[in-house]
């Protein structure tokens, strides 16, 4: 199991990377994940940790997935889902992403029983 530490440095890390390449500076993905700059800064540098909302903000800011970022695995989830989702009113949008995500967390169970 990776320690606290590690992980804040490698999440930090991977969301650097992913905002260079999109051509950002840290003021505009902290502009678009409503999170201050230096916090930001603290992040990418493995200072601080994040609560799950600031990590949900800045993945919906990135369009990546926190399975990326957390565990290596390749973003799978597209675009337009995401999109559809960020029209729903906040109620619905909660509990559309609930039951994806139960179903997502569910798959691996499945995929073991097909086997």
């Amino acid at each position: 199991m990776i320690g606290k530490k590690e992980l804040s440095s490698e999440t930090g890390m991977k969301i650097r990377i992913l905002r260079e390449k999109k051509g950002w500076s840290r003021e505009r993905l902290a502009e678009y994940a409503d999170i201050s700059t230096q916090f930001l800064a603290d992040i990418e540098a493995g200072k601080k940790s994040m609560t799950i909302y600031t990590l949900y903000k800045l993945v919906c800011a990135l369009n990546t997935s926190t399975d990326y970022l957390l565990f290596d695995t390749e973003n799978s989830v597209d675009p337009s889902l995401i999109a559809s989702l960020s029209l729903l009113p906040e109620p619905e949008r909660l509990h559309a992403e609930l039951i994806l995500n139960a179903y997502i967390a569910g798959l691996p169970l499945i995929k073991n029983q097909v086997s």
